[in-house]
């Protein structure tokens, strides 16, 4: 006989949101390390640095930490029975 999982969907859609949230925040501060050591002149992947500091540096870096702490923070919505 299956037995019934402790946890709820509700439950579940919200860890789920959390796990994506903090990879989210991990990709944001893995680019923001990467521009550090680009700048350290450790790593070159664009001709110049101004297009560098365009497509991959802090705002980039920063808006996806910034999307990935929305989702961690996020309350989750009750469900409508």
């Amino acid at each position: 006989m299956a037995k019934d999982s402790l946890y709820t969907p509700e439950y579940r859609r919200e860890r789920r949101r959390q796990v994506l949230g903090w990879i989210l925040v991990g990709i944001g501060v893995a680019m923001a390390l990467l521009h550090v050591i680009t700048h350290l002149g450790q790593l070159h992947l664009l001709a110049s640095a101004g297009w560098q500091d365009l497509l991959l540096g802090y705002p980039m870096a920063f808006l996806i930490a910034g999307l990935g702490f929305l989702c961690v923070l996020a309350r989750a919505r009750p469900s409508r029975n």
